[in-house]
């Protein structure tokens, strides 16, 4: 008789695959781990690892994954909080994305490093789509409760929560060559990120007709210390 499936056993293996992938991403990184270094942090068979996973991208895609959950799961509970207003959950929801990011500074930092990398361009791909759905899907929710309020002006929210999207990702996009290198920013480097802070911050706001001044994606100090 097939013994039954053991859904919770299932997971937590899987779990130990992306755990070992986590640490090993952040101690040796991407390039330089391997399939043998996973097997030999998890203490499983190569039989066991290509069960769960096709390859080292694979495990990557499924690290990157988890770490999206992980990160919505912590930043998403503003976006349903009834007592706050459309401006203080957007708000509220980019601050969440980034003390998340921050608590595991290394960990991201890892991982953005293997993710542009142009191996993972398939990857990078997917990831951008999925995560595309998912913040069009939270932020329509709160651009049609702005406009519901009169705080945003906008004929289609979803498609407005869409172009939101669309300049943050653009904005983490032109941080990246800080985040996946080791140099430091200058006094003048760091003042034109926090304009150009500045700027897509203004770009959201002029796509939700939002007040001048209304969208916080970011705080000055967390970005000098994300660059120095």
């Amino acid at each position: 008789m097939p013994r039954p499936f053991d859904e919770a056993a299932h997971a937590r293996r899987r779990d130990g695959f992306l755990d070992a992938a986590q640490h090993l991403l952040q101690t040796v990184g991407f390039d330089a781990m391997s399939v043998q270094d996973v097997l030999a942090r998890t203490g499983a068979s190569k039989g066991a690892f290509y069960h769960y996973f096709d390859s080292k991208s694979d495990l990557l895609d499924a690290v990157l994954d988890r770490m999206f959950e992980e990160m919505l799961a912590s930043a998403a509970p503003a976006i349903r909080d009834s007592e706050l207003s459309a401006l203080e959950r957007l708000n509220r929801f980019f601050a969440g994305q980034g003390a998340w990011k921050t608590a595991r500074r290394p960990l991201v930092l890892a991982a953005a490093r293997a993710w542009y990398g142009d191996a993972n361009a398939v990857a990078r791909v997917r990831m951008r789509r999925r995560s595309a759905e998912e913040f069009a899907r939270l932020l329509t929710d709160v651009v049609r409760l702005g406009v519901a309020e009169g705080v945003f002006d906008v004929d289609d929210p979803r498609v407005a929560a869409r172009m939101v999207y669309a300049l943050l990702q653009d904005f983490h996009d032109g941080l990246i060559d800080w985040f996946t290198t080791d140099r430091r920013a200058t006094p003048e480097q760091v003042a034109e990120v926090i304009d150009a802070v500045a700027g897509y911050q203004t770009g959201m706001e002029r796509v939700l007709a939002a007040p001048r001044g209304a969208i916080h994606l970011v705080d000055a100090d967390t970005m000098r210390d994300w660059l120095t």
